[in-house]
């Protein structure tokens, strides 16, 4: 049950200006469109070692053809080609040198892509126990799927606001980094992110988040609808930049099945555990209350009610 008039979240503006505005229509998704180093500084450096290397051969063909007054057969430089593949010294510890520079190129470079998704990881970590059916290679109809993580994070990013998700974003790769320089040596993906989830200020961002999402919930029935309708948008084009769409042909992006009422509860039902009225602890009652008023009481207690209700469709 909703109630009339939801207050404004303290900074909180949400998609189109906080939670009494009407929920955005669902999104036209755009794949993100990152600059020519999204694959990290290992592409960079690859290529400019190609380039060095083309360089140095070519100013070896110069020689050879200023040698033979300039000309060389197609044999020659084939021959060239060949010693200068096969040779030895400066150039065998350069291709050393190279491949050292670029596994460490490489692994910063995987770092850096994989720690841009904290934020996604940090919120789907609450209800990961769904996709336990699809983990076990069962094919449950009912079950949510990985497939419908896409449109969840474009949903959250339209209820969140784009400043609020860029605060988070970056507060989560902060933690991230100075995890994994007290961590050195010892680091791997699997340690950095079970302490990840277990630090404290993670625990903050998370909270904060899912309070801003159960703010916007507290419109219950027309914001349920349009979270459902988001989570079943099957985009025909995908924006490669502002004015260029590319358009897909017998495919579909709703490869995780028809996102359910069903669905939309079980959900939301492990989203927001975290702030269930009988469950949520004394320390989070009190971060919510300092930063968001008393009035995070009826906001959860709303969340729970309408979650029971709809339990019981």
């Amino acid at each position: 049950m909703a109630d009339g008039k939801d207050r404004d979240l303290k900074g909180h503006q949400g998609a189109e200006g906080g939670p009494d505005s009407p929920p955005p229509p669902p999104p036209r998704p755009r794949d993100e469109v990152d600059d020519p180093g999204k694959f990290g500084p290992g592409a960079d450096f690859l290529g400019k070692m190609a380039e060095q290397m083309l360089s140095i051969f070519c100013e070896l063909a110069g020689q050879q053809m200023r040698s033979t007054g300039g000309r060389a057969t197609s044999a020659e430089l084939r021959e060239m080609a060949a010693r200068f593949g096969g040779s030895a010294g400066p150039l065998g510890a350069y291709f050393r040198k190279a491949t050292e520079d670029w596994y460490v190129a490489y692994k910063r470079g995987v770092y850096l892509s994989r720690r841009k998704h904290a934020l996604h990881r940090l919120l789907v970590h609450e209800f990961a126990e769904l996709f336990k059916a699809e983990n076990e290679g069962k094919d449950d109809p009912d079950a949510l799927k990985r497939d419908n993580l896409p449109m969840f994070f474009i949903a959250i990013r339209l209820i969140v606001g784009e400043e609020g998700i860029a605060e988070f974003e970056a507060k989560c790769l902060q933690i991230l980094d100075d995890l994994k320089a007290k961590l050195g040596e010892q680091s791997s993906w699997s340690n950095l992110w079970e302490l990840f989830y277990a630090d404290p200020r993670a625990a903050t961002i998370k909270l904060r988040a899912l309070y801003m999402m159960a703010a916007y919930f507290r419109r219950w029935d027309i914001r349920r609808q349009w979270f459902i309708q988001v989570m079943n948008h099957d985009p025909s084009s995908i924006g490669v930049a502002s004015n260029v769409y590319v358009q897909f042909e017998n495919r579909s992006l709703m490869a995780g099945g028809k996102f359910t009422d069903a669905k939309f509860t079980l959900l939301m039902r492990e989203l927001f555990k975290t702030l269930n009225p009988d469950k949520i602890t004394s320390d989070h009652k009190k971060m919510l209350r300092d930063e968001f008023g008393p009035e995070f009481v009826p906001v959860i207690s709303n969340l729970y009610f309408n979650l029971s209700g709809a339990r019981n469709r």
